[in-house]
């Protein structure tokens, strides 16, 4: 952050609008803030911060100046972020009836562009913008830029557990203390938890071994053998039966395509009739375009010849007509010849007449408007003239006002060392009373952090005996799981026996429908087969009817249930394999592997927790309670000492009650405020009206001139208008009705024109219309005679075209010319015939080509299916038994999986479990808080390590040693260390000053952008001469164009080594609040 400029109003002893130019300021990186005590040097601190965060550095609640009620601050500065961003952000303050501050207005605005963009329009959101865009808080802010330097000497000699108390303050390192320990443990109890049950999950998989999966591998490799043996003959067998099939489909094929042509044979008659007409229809209509053409030529002909005759007609009577128009227009030009020259100088003259009578009017208005404006000058003349008399009047009754006003000011006007008495001794006793209500809170803390532990130690007594509940519910929770583990087994085995009585009852089933199927089988063969037929099965020509034969309907029915049968085998078959990987899962489970409820565990682990933190909980109320105890005792000791000072102060201001003399004081500055304002107002009317009065003379003097000019004009005026009305007389003879004698002559001229082009727009309308019918009619005669020509040529190339096709009569052409789309219908039929019997022939060849042996016969095709139907009910059953041994191996290699799952969980949980039993460890006491804070000590001191040898020379350096103690590099004696307590008062401040920057660094660290401005506020009238050469030097090294110092002291052989001041000239009586100015040498 980069300060640009503030102004401020009302703050502090700024009574007045003060700016400060920062730019200007931080010009040389080196500047001082001088002035008296209490004139307002730490109020420019003050000021950053009310516009920054809304409060003062120092907390004050009575930062507004005792002679107003209100007070602004607007603040501008820039960030350098990726480019650089310009920030205005304003406050304004104002003061309550009860004597409290409140905001009443707040803006943060971006203006790096020419349109300010508003940010944010409200207290809090102001607050939270200043925060987000400097990274800093308001303490952060306070630390980093005013760096008080004898507290940083102190934090230079401390050591041990003192130092890392200002550290853990400074870089809020509380966070790494007791509540983390609490934390750590909370999360070990949890973890624990997650143990105990991943360890009962794990007992459950003792079965699942990688013996027990080799062997269910090795006998599923073995089905599988089986199984593919049983496909391959069943895929041979299958392929039998449909070149069978195909061979069948064949003849059937090879039946239809013969039975197709001898159709086609009985349909080649009509072909061939079709096939003479189309011969005919195409002869016809290779002619009939010439036909159609002369047809064409002999209707044009007897067209164009009505044509002619029609136009014939039209021209005679457009012949007649331009002859009449003619005539009417040699009489219109010899008219307009004899009036037009006599009408067009009649109009020139009313037209000079009409412009002279134009001049005139204007001449008139003017005369009248010189005529009023002398008057309404006469007139302001004397009005002005009235008021000036009245103003001097006015004038003089304000001065003896004025004077008046300015004696009562004087009367209501208290010294400022009076002002400030009382306003301190106001401060002090309104800072006193809210000290005493902050002891009376600590008292009512006090009472609440004692009810508070008796609460909490029995709701820790109570959390112990629910505790304890809790394990004896958890005893007899196992007791009951390991009862019911011992039934779950019974009834697993009773299960399987159950199960293993169902498969024999299904498979003793199975038996029977497979004999009956056949029997039935049998009887269906022999119910096809006649006598001297030989049976396909065993040769016999003679054959007995069995009389237990059934329908088909009943075989099919029979294959269904034996089919259900089968499923129903396979599925008791899956459940006992799954019932006996089961119970020897259970039996594996022993009472101390025993699962316990996920919810009782939960709930284990809750209460430990709850334990655990109501324990921490107490220690830290006990130890709130000391602390708060401690701190009503330093607190009663602190207001006892400040009553006995308020007293001794109001004897010495001889007031009995400051309350009521700082209201009267208050009563008497409102007055005087008010005074003062009416003062300026009087002031600056007074003013406007000693202005007003020489405004006013002026005016008079202009007026007056103004009226002799225009006497002047209004006579020029009048002589002109005579002038222009004797020319009027001689143009038109008349002053009156000029334009209505202008208008009757321009439309006698039209009129005349109007008349001429008329009979001109006849005569040429005539001479076009009878020249187009001329041209019409010769074009339409040559179209006759031309189309004559073209009917004798056309008739002789028709007759020569019937010549060379053997057609005598012109009447052939009409009765066969066919359409198009017919002729292409015959087409396609003709050959549409000859491709459908090609195409039957070679059907019937390639039939012929793949027809390999003699008809096959149903019987035939018949046993085929039922040897195909046997191998395939065959691979049905070693397909079932394969799968339910691969399931079964599924089933195991999941389970197995799982219990790897289980086993890697474990063993994260463990390491979790090592990794918090040490951080537990590490973490009891404050070791840790104590081990970050030796980190940013370590940095700490390289940081102040460069700065001192840059302020020294590399004389001497900062280190910090085993022990975290600060100790000094003396490099004039070869590197000795010595402590930093053996220093000098200049070297002492050297030291201190590279510590302080170097921690305002890290302080600076969370920040969104650098602080370019520090201001040391220091004891410099403690140094000898020796000391504050020293410290001069140092200041001088560590200005630079991006880190300005500002010095804030009253010591004069500092300022004048210092090349930029800026003055605080203290409030003086009757003059307003302090003064700031900036001075350079």
């Amino acid at each position: 952050m980069k300060p640009i400029s503030m102004k401020m109003k009302g703050l502090n002893s700024f009574l007045e609008v003060q700016e400060i130019d920062f730019e200007k300021l931080t010009s040389q990186g080196l500047f001082g803030i001088f002035g008296p005590t209490g004139s307002g040097k730490t109020s420019i601190l003050d000021g950053m911060t009310l516009a920054l965060y809304g409060t003062t550095s120092r907390n004050s609640t009575n930062y507004i100046n005792v002679n107003t009620d209100k007070a602004f601050v607007e603040y501008i500065f820039s960030i350098q972020e990726k480019q650089q961003h310009k920030y205005l952000v304003a406050r304004s303050f104002k003061r309550t009836k009860d004597g409290g501050i409140r905001s009443d207005s707040a803006k943060f605005a971006d203006i790096t562009e020419e349109e300010p963009v508003i940010l944010a329009d409200r207290v809090g959101t102001v607050n939270a913008k200043c925060q987000e865009v400097l990274g800093l808080s308001k303490d952060d802010f306070f630390r980093t830029v005013v760096l008080p330097q004898g507290k940083f000497s102190e934090f230079l000699k401390l050591e041990g557990m003192e130092r890392n108390k200002i550290l853990e303050r400074l870089f809020h390192l509380e966070k790494y203390g007791e509540r983390l320990a609490f934390l750590v443990k909370e999360q070990a109890g949890q973890w624990e938890g997650k143990r105990k049950e991943q360890e009962g999950a794990l007992s459950r998989y003792e079965a699942v071994t990688t013996e027990a999966i080799q062997a269910l591998e090795q006998k599923e490799t073995e089905l599988e053998k089986n199984l593919a043996k049983k496909e391959e003959a069943l895929k041979k067998m299958r392929k039998n039966l449909e070149d069978s099939k195909g061979q069948i489909l064949l003849w059937e094929e090879y039946d239809a395509v013969c039975e197709k042509e001898n159709s086609l044979a009985k349909e080649q008659d009509d072909i061939t009739a079709l096939q003479e007409n189309l011969k005919k229809a195409e002869i016809a209509n290779g002619l009939f375009p010439y036909f159609s053409d002369y047809q064409e030529s002999i209707a044009k002909e007897k067209s164009y010849t009505q044509k002619a005759a029609t136009l014939t007609e039209l021209w005679t009577e457009k012949r007649k007509s331009f002859t009449s128009t003619q005539l009417e227009l040699q009489k219109a030009e010899e008219r307009k010849q004899a009036q037009k020259p006599v009408l067009e100088q009649r109009r020139n003259n009313l037209l000079e007449a009409v412009k002279l009578a134009e001049e005139r009017d204007i001449q008139k208005n003017r005369f009248h408007t010189q005529k009023k404006n002398r008057e309404e000058i006469t007139k302001k003349l004397l009005d002005a003239q009235e008021k000036m008399k009245a103003l001097l009047q006015d004038i003089d009754a304000r001065k003896l006002q004025k004077t008046a006003m300015q004696q009562e000011i004087v009367k209501t006007t208290i010294s400022a060392e009076i002002q400030q008495m009382i306003m301190n001794g106001f401060q002090k006793t309104e800072r006193l009373n809210q000290q005493k209500c902050r002891r009376t809170a600590i008292e009512e803390g006090l009472k609440e952090d004692i009810k508070n532990i008796r609460n909490k130690e029995r709701e820790k007594q109570e959390l112990l005996q629910r505790l304890k509940e809790k394990e004896a519910e958890k005893a007899e929770y196992l007791q009951n799981a390991w009862e019911n583990q011992k039934k779950k087994c019974a009834k697993l085995s009773a299960e399987i026996e159950k199960a293993q009585v169902s498969q024999i009852e299904i498979q003793g089933k199975k038996e029977t429908q497979e004999q009956l199927y056949m029997e039935n089988m049998a009887a269906i063969l022999a119910a096809s087969l006649e006598d001297g037929m030989p049976c396909p099965v065993c040769g016999s020509i003679h054959h007995e009817k069995p009389q237990t034969l059934r329908q088909k309907e009943d075989i099919q029915a029979l294959q269904k249930q034996k089919e259900a049968l089968e499923e129903e085998i396979q599925a008791i078959y899956e459940t006992l394999a799954g019932l006996r990987t089961q119970l020897q899962q259970e039996q594996q489970i022993t009472f101390e592997n025993l699962p316990i409820s996920p919810k009782l565990t939960e709930e284990l682990q809750k209460l430990q927790t709850e334990a655990a933190k109501k324990e921490t909980e107490i220690n830290g109320l006990q130890k709130r309670y000391t602390e708060r105890k401690q701190e009503w005792e330093a607190e009663n000791k602190e207001i006892l000492q400040k009553e006995n000072e308020l007293e001794i102060q109001k004897q010495t201001a001889m007031v009995e009650d400051f309350q009521i003399a700082y209201e009267a004081l208050q009563e008497k500055n409102r007055k005087r405020e008010e005074l003062q304002k009416l003062l300026e107002t009087l002031e600056q009317k007074l003013d406007a009206r000693i202005k007003n009065r020489e405004k006013g003379e002026g005016i008079i003097q202009e007026l007056k001139a103004q009226q002799t000019e225009a006497s002047f004009l209004q006579k020029q005026a009048e002589e002109k208008l005579l002038e222009i009305k004797e020319k009027i007389l001689e143009k038109a003879q008349t002053e009156e009705n000029i334009l209505e004698k202008l208008k009757e002559t321009e439309a006698s001229i039209a009129a005349l024109e109007k008349q001429y082009e008329t009979s001109k727009a006849l005569f040429e309308q005539a001479s076009t219309e009878e020249q187009e019918v001329a041209r019409q009619l010769a074009a339409v005669k040559a179209l006759a005679e031309a189309s004559q020509k073209d009917s004798i040529q056309k008739y002789a190339l028709l007759q020569e075209k019937m010549k060379s096709c053997s057609v005598t009569e012109e009447t052939y052409i009409a009765k066969y010319h066919t359409e198009e789309q017919k002729l292409s219908q015959m087409r396609e039929k003709l050959e549409n015939f000859q491709k459908e019997k090609i195409r039957v022939q070679e059907q019937l060849l390639q039939i012929k080509k793949k027809l390999k042996s003699k008809r096959m016969e149903q019987g035939e095709f018949a046993l085929l299916e039922k040897e195909l139907q046997t191998l395939e009910t065959e691979t049905t059953e070693e397909n079932k038994s394969f799968g339910a041994v691969r399931k079964e191996l599924e089933q195991m290699k999941t389970a197995w999986k799982e219990k790897e799952n289980v086993c890697v969980l474990l063993e994260k949980i463990h390491h979790k479990l090592d990794i918090l039993s040490e951080l537990e460890g590490l973490f009891r006491g404050k070791r840790f808080v104590e081990y970050i804070s030796r980190y940013y000590l370590e940095h700490i001191a390289r940081e102040a390590d460069t700065g001192l040898k840059e302020m020294t020379g590399n004389t001497y350096g900062l280190e910090i040693d085993e022990n975290t103690a600060f100790i000094i590099r003396d490099y004039k004696n070869g590197g000795a260390s010595r402590p930093a307590s053996t220093l000098s008062g200049g070297e002492t401040f050297m030291a201190s000053l590279a510590l302080a920057l170097a921690l305002s660094s890290q302080i600076q660290m969370k920040g969104a952008a650098p602080l370019e401005l520090f201001f040391l506020d220091e004891g410099f009238g403690t140094l000898d001469e020796n000391c504050l050469e020293v410290v001069m030097e140092a200041l001088e090294k560590i200005r630079n164009k991006k880190r300005s110092v500002g010095v804030i002291t009253h010591v004069e052989e500092i300022k004048n080594r210092i090349p930029v001041h800026l003055l605080i000239e203290p409030a003086k009586a009757g003059e307003g609040g302090s003064k700031i100015s900036i001075e350079e040498l």
